[in-house]
């Protein structure tokens, strides 16, 4: 029995050096990096360049009321149809109903 276990070992040891040997001798490349590509996410083409000057004359809210007409730099004129807690309601016709911050919206009183 002893015979039996010595040449179990025996082939056990020469399979696993076998298998070392294979493993050694395969052509292994380097792990080469890989390089994430950021999405290059140029200007949208629909917003409207705005000059960086800031109007020095500070609109009074207190003149926007419904029924004026206003110009805006990027909706163009429109009519105030609502105005409360600093929000005017204005309907532009070529970009319809828009809800806009009187104090950001950088409205001119035209009429």
């Amino acid at each position: 029995m002893n015979e039996t276990l010595k040449s179990i070992l025996e082939s056990l040891e020469q399979a696993a050096s076998t298998a070392i040997n294979k493993y050694k001798s395969k052509d292994t490349k380097p792990a080469t990096k890989k390089t994430e590509t950021k999405p290059n996410f140029g200007v949208p083409k629909n917003l409207k360049k705005i000059s960086g000057a800031t109007s020095s004359k500070k609109l009074d809210n207190s003149k926007v009321i419904p029924g004026v007409q206003v110009m805006h730099d990027r909706f163009g004129k429109g009519k105030v149809l609502t105005v409360e807690d600093g929000k005017a309601t204005v309907f532009f016709p070529s970009h319809g109903q828009k809800q806009l911050l009187l104090q950001f919206a950088k409205l001119d009183i035209i009429g």
